[in-house]
């Protein structure tokens, strides 16, 4: 089963976040939009205890279910490097109205670069 997971770095500068994301709007005379994620952390009762923060909209982005050659998660956004045949592209994560991942520009050095699941695992 996939993890939906998502980052957004926090308004008042003091890093990322990772957890569901959530967009509320709100009218009071003004449209006013506040860009939520929602954390949640088991405590010593092992009861689930949310946090929320409020993120800058721009940084939202959406967990690949992919990973970098270390590990570490790859996020809608985030800006990579790639090899394919002795090739290298460079550019942002972004996700194709088919659902497919793809590096942006997703067009370079004469190939469609599209992301996978690292085959040597």
């Amino acid at each position: 089963m996939r993890e939906i997971l998502f980052r957004g770095k926090r308004d008042n500068n003091s890093g990322w976040v990772f957890g569901c994301y959530y967009k509320q709007e709100e009218f009071y005379g003004d449209k006013h939009e506040f860009h939520i994620i929602i954390t949640s952390k088991e405590d010593l009762c092992y009861d689930q205890a949310l946090h929320f923060y409020t993120v800058i909209p721009e940084t939202v982005g959406q967990f690949t279910g992919l990973t970098d050659k270390n590990g570490k998660k790859i996020f809608e956004g985030d800006i990579i490097e790639c090899w394919s045949e002795g090739v290298k592209a460079r550019g942002r994560v972004q996700q194709r109205c088919d659902g497919l991942w793809i590096i942006y520009p997703a067009w370079q050095k004469n190939i469609m670069w599209g992301l996978c699941p690292h085959e040597d695992g």
